[in-house]
């Protein structure tokens, strides 16, 4: 009998702790969108490193590029694969950058619905709208962001992949021309 009242106060507070998790149910679901959009936000940040580095390294391959002339049959197929990877690169940070989702619906916390809106009405619905639907939007919104956050990621990571192929690719490349540049 006393072990059953030593855990009836735990009991308690769990449910104590359930209630007040229901009762802050949109602060959880506000935190949770948040966190969807700290995602979003660091896949960008990949992205804002990926294509510049790609730039400098298209630059630097113009730059190597022998007169056509004098490429090899072997040195043409490894700088066509270097211009692959990276036109695959710069495809990727496009489509990492501009995301697509369909079947997009009017939120009163995304900011294009809330942009496209005059101030008076978004005040007013604001004012008029449930803690329910509004509940109900965040949960939406929070669906929504973390699908940007999951197409950002894929194409993030293919540019990263072709990035770490494209060093490789272009270590090749300049291998089979260090003896141009020795040479001059």
């Amino acid at each position: 009998a006393k072990s059953r009242n030593c855990a009836l106060p735990i009991f308690r507070r769990m449910r104590g702790l359930w209630k007040s998790w229901m009762f802050d149910r949109t602060e959880h679901l506000e935190r949770n969108l948040e966190r969807q959009i700290g995602f979003v936000r660091a896949s960008e940040s990949r992205i804002s490193f990926i294509a510049p580095v790609s730039g400098l390294l298209l630059t630097g391959l113009g730059a190597l590029t022998p007169n056509p002339k004098e490429l090899t049959i072997a040195m043409t197929i490894v700088l066509a694969i270097n211009i692959l990877l990276l036109v695959a690169i710069f495809i990727s940070c496009f489509q990492a950058l501009f995301p697509r989702l369909d079947g997009a619906k009017p939120s009163l916390v995304f900011f294009g619905t809330i942009a496209s809106l005059k101030v008076e009405q978004f005040g007013a619905e604001m004012g008029s709208i449930s803690e329910d639907d509004l509940k109900e939007q965040i949960i939406y919104s929070t669906w929504a962001n973390a699908k940007i956050a999951s197409q950002k990621y894929f194409w993030m990571k293919l540019a990263l992949s072709s990035l770490y192929l494209e060093f490789f690719a272009l270590s090749i490349y300049l291998s089979q021309n260090i003896d141009r540049w020795f040479d001059a």
